[in-house]
């Protein structure tokens, strides 16, 4: 009786290494599709927020004579920031001028903390402190200067080389209120957007309510030489030429 022979095939180790790879090079491409980083969550969720503090900002000046609330003095009958702007610690109060804008802000405390800092946001606006905000404030940032910087990342830092912490603004909520030229050495420090970026990245609320995204290199070359600004500073400073003022949470 004649048998047939069966043959069989079976993968060499060439081949297997050849699918094996375009399995990995398939995994890599459309895995992140399907599942952004989170950092790119983060990034796309601070802009939201710059962007609808600016909105806020704007629609609190329609309503009090096209000013910013550090441009607005308190009053029976109005609520303003200039009396702090005024003073020379205004940090320690940096939560109060969101406060201001409450209801321009949805009533959303969230709004307030990056979705990249470990800071956490309040409750309600009843119980805001420092704690609970991610964002710097200018004082003297206007619409009638786009290029001022009006706010931004909170982890702004002196040097030129970025350290492990978040710069101006203290981890314990106590606040800071920092003076600079605009030729003063700063960058991000190595927190929030920074994370595995060792040069530095953040975002920046100009006046005119646009968000940029920049490295520490483009923060001073194209943002910070441009942000002498209307002033607003404390009471009794006299060397205002080429300065802004960044208030810190």
């Amino acid at each position: 009786m004649k048998v047939d022979a069966k043959t069989t095939t079976a993968f060499t180790l060439l081949e297997v290494i050849v699918v094996t790879f375009l399995i990995a090079l398939v995994a890599l491409i459309v895995l992140p599709a399907l599942n952004p980083p989170h950092h790119k969550h983060a990034k796309l969720g601070c802009v939201n927020n710059l962007k609808q503090i600016g909105t806020a900002y704007r629609i609190w000046a329609s309503d009090n004579g096209d000013r910013y609330p550090a441009d607005v003095a308190k009053t029976p009958t109005n609520l303003g920031w200039a009396d702090f702007a005024k003073m020379t610690n205004a940090g320690q109060y940096c939560w109060s001028n969101y406060a201001l804008i409450e209801y321009e802000l949805g009533r959303l405390p969230q709004i307030l903390v990056c979705p990249a800092d470990k800071r956490q946001p309040s409750d309600d606006f009843k119980h805001l402190n420092n704690k609970n905000i991610s964002y710097f404030i200018n004082p003297g940032a206007s619409e009638n200067f786009p290029l001022s910087i009006l706010g931004g990342d909170r982890n702004v830092a002196p040097g030129t080389k970025p350290q492990n912490d978040y710069g101006y603004s203290p981890e314990d909520g106590s606040g800071n209120d920092v003076i600079l030229q605009t030729n003063s050495p700063i960058c991000w420090s190595l927190k929030m957007h920074s994370q595995g970026n060792p040069v530095g990245g953040g975002n920046i609320l100009m006046g005119d309510g646009s968000v940029q995204q920049c490295s520490s290199a483009r923060l001073m070359s194209d943002y910070q030489c441009t942000a002498v600004d209307a002033g607003n500073f404390p009471t009794g400073y006299i060397n205002k030429s080429n300065s802004f003022r960044l208030i810190f949470p």
